[in-house]
């Protein structure tokens, strides 16, 4: 949430701290925040993640006001005596050692004479407030999901405001509907300008999937990922081997090493698929997805429909089929088939999984001759995408104006 503050003293330089869960799914959006922040404004930005996902991430980009920082988590990789923790004692772990972590190093920072001017922080890391506020420091929360999804139980300040990876025109109806209660500001889709641009924690695939595409015809792939964090069952991984198979469609998969390692049988049958005449399919352990999803090969998105993966396939212009897990992801995928058009979502069976006739199904709506209207639609979204982050968009401006008021100032012709 949003807390009062005083007005930002002129002399100083102004300095935002984004400090984020050490997922790839809330990494992503949260540098593509700091990164606009530090291009739209005269300020410093400095990312903040834990120590051990900090050494793993994989930059491919470097701005001269946006730096890095580390916090601690409360695990020491070599203590055997936390292995047995359970999740819910991992994350009281966690949050006592990080929050501790986070106001040490503001208070080192502002020794330094780098003086943090405002905190934002993501999903899960809601003790950032409170160390905000025990420093005298604003605080917004980046919502990482949907506005559809945003809840609270109370609200301890007058109407709040919260940073949503969202943009009015995919979400007006849910963004009006809350005026009045909180301040939802969409600043969305935080995907990068450069499809190239981002941070993984994983390693990129040695396979030469690029190329791959490249001898694809246009719109003629089927792009398949369900994140970082969903493990299919064995029974879904077969029906979607088998539909993937029997649709006739080229497919690049992405198909993460703990994955294979959980159902190995089900990934030796995957492999097969590669090498032969038609090389029709490829399995990957990991790739840059915006830079996939730009690729004009790209026809479908076969997705989990996490919300980044959700709103990466509309600023690409990509039908998406969905095949939810949990979270949000069956929200997000109702909204991709009946709100927004740009999808259809796989229905499942009496066994809790899509089967291959249904994902042949799915795949025909949004790839053959009936998915022009889908495709169309996700054109279209597309195109609001894009509006609304370039200069001079709502989303652009939104940003703009919640940066000039945490410094004390309205916006020029505001």
């Amino acid at each position: 949430m949003y807390h009062k503050f005083t007005k930002h003293k002129p002399n100083m330089l102004p300095h935002f701290l984004l400090v984020t869960y050490p997922l790839q799914g809330h990494i992503n959006p949260t540098i593509q925040l700091a990164k606009r922040i530090a291009d739209t404004s005269a300020a410093h930005v400095t990312f903040v993640t834990t120590a051990t996902a900090l050494r793993r991430i994989n930059y491919n980009h470097h701005h001269p006001f946006l730096t890095h920082a580390a916090i601690l988590d409360g695990y020491d990789e070599n203590d055997a005596n936390t292995a047995s923790d359970t999740p819910a004692q991992k994350m009281i772990r966690f949050d006592l050692a990080a929050s501790k972590s986070l106001l040490e190093l503001v208070n080192s920072l502002s020794d330094q004479g780098r003086p943090v001017t405002c905190i934002i922080y993501t999903l899960l890391l809601s003790w950032a407030a409170d160390v905000a506020c025990q420093l005298g420091i604003p605080s917004a929360v980046f919502w990482l999901q949907p506005a559809a999804v945003f809840s609270f139980k109370t609200i301890d300040i007058s109407k709040p405001k919260v940073l949503v990876n969202t943009f009015n025109a995919l979400e007006s109806d849910v963004m009006k509907s809350m005026d009045g209660v909180v301040e939802l500001i969409g600043v969305g889709p935080m995907v990068p300008a450069d499809k190239t641009v981002g941070a993984d924690l994983f390693d990129g695939d040695v396979k030469d999937y690029k190329k791959w595409l490249d001898a694809k015809p246009p719109r003629s792939v089927v792009y398949v990922s369900f994140g970082t964090l969903a493990l299919l069952q064995k029974r879904q991984l077969e029906e979607i081997t088998k539909g993937l198979m029997e649709s006739g469609r080229p497919f690049l998969w992405v198909l993460r090493k703990a994955q294979r390692e959980a159902e190995k049988d089900v990934v030796i049958e995957t492999e097969v698929i590669e090498g032969g005449e038609d090389e029709r399919g490829m399995v990957v352990d990991w790739c840059c997805q915006m830079e996939v999803l730009s690729h004009p090969s790209i026809g479908c998105f076969m997705t989990h429909c996490g919300w980044n993966s959700t709103v990466e396939s509309l600023f690409s212009g990509v039908p998406t089929v969905g095949v939810p897990q949990w979270s949000d992801q069956p929200t997000n995928a109702k909204m991709v088939e009946d709100v927004w058009g740009s999808g259809v979502r796989g229905r499942v069976s009496g066994e809790a999984v899509v089967e291959a006739e249904e994902l042949i199904r799915c795949l025909d709506a949004v790839m053959g001759e009936e998915g022009e209207g889908v495709r169309r639609k996700a054109e279209e979204w597309r195109e609001k995408g894009l509006e609304a982050v370039r200069e001079g968009g709502l989303s652009h401006r939104s940003l703009g104006r919640f940066v000039d008021e945490v410094l004390g100032h309205e916006s020029e012709g505001q």
